[in-house]
């Protein structure tokens, strides 16, 4: 039997990071990792949660798992198309679906929430709505982007948990802002329930992330937990267990059994 050959634009290659779709239940809910990803990031809950009964969804967004350049020639809304589909592919089979997401993930599905009404609820893993930029950085995306395409990308040499492109695309990280800016205008939309989790470690993402998610929502139902030795992808760190039992809680409590 041939073997998938493995894109070597990734870190940790040999990883399934390939996307996901398992109907087991009338429950849905899409899963969306984060820049520069792939639904590895989500794939731990997504099995989760389908061990429960739940249906999943975590595609692949627009730009990833194939090179870095793809990532420099897509606009925000590419990411926002590529929610589209799967929310709709869920909702055709489910009959309620929650969203969530790992950091750019969590913003679409917050996006996704804001515009679709009808979603029952929101999980939200670090959601990046202000990265945490030094001076050098913003000086480079907004003035040398056009000639520097590609920053490294810190903390891979020995992370055997993560996969993803080993730099990031900066037209890609300009696009990421957009939609931060975009979704903001938006928060006050969302009136679904709404769980943010953050990790004090979490060096990728302003801390303050959270608070934006939380104070800007209109939900009457509101969470935030905050687990302080995790870093940005709670989701493949040590509190997963506390993260993953929560979060079926939620969907549990929210999703009209």
């Amino acid at each position: 039997m041939a073997t998938k050959k493995q894109n070597s634009n990734l870190h940790n290659p040999h990883l399934d990071g390939s996307p996901i779709f398992s109907i087991s239940g009338k429950i849905g809910v899409l899963l969306l990792h984060g820049f520069a990803a792939t639904p590895l990031e989500v794939r731990r809950l997504a099995r989760f949660l389908e061990q429960k009964g739940i249906s999943v969804a975590a595609p692949v967004l627009a730009g990833h798992g194939t090179t870095p350049e793809d990532l420099n020639n897509i606009h925000w809304g590419d990411w926002i198309k590529t929610g589209e589909d799967g929310y709709a592919q869920l909702a055709a089979r489910c009959d309620h679906v929650f969203v969530g997401g790992e950091s750019t993930g969590a913003v679409v599905s917050l996006y996704l929430a804001a515009t679709h009404p009808e979603i029952m609820g929101v999980l939200a893993f670090s959601p990046a709505m202000r990265l945490s930029i030094n001076f050098i950085d913003k000086f480079v995306l907004k003035f040398l982007s056009w000639v520097i395409k590609f920053s490294p990308k810190n903390g891979l040499e020995g992370n055997t948990t993560w996969q993803g492109y080993r730099a990031n695309p900066l037209n890609g990280v300009k696009q990421l802002i957009a939609l931060e800016n975009e979704t903001l205008k938006k928060l006050k939309d969302v009136t679904q329930p709404v769980m943010v989790f953050i990790g004090g470690q979490d060096t990728t993402i302003d801390l303050s992330s959270s608070d934006i998610v939380i104070e800007g929502v209109s939900s009457p139902v509101k969470e935030k937990h905050f687990f302080e030795n995790s870093q940005h992808c709670i989701l493949l760190g040590d509190d997963f267990d506390k993260a993953a039992n929560l979060s079926l809680q939620f969907i549990q409590g929210h999703g009209k059994i």
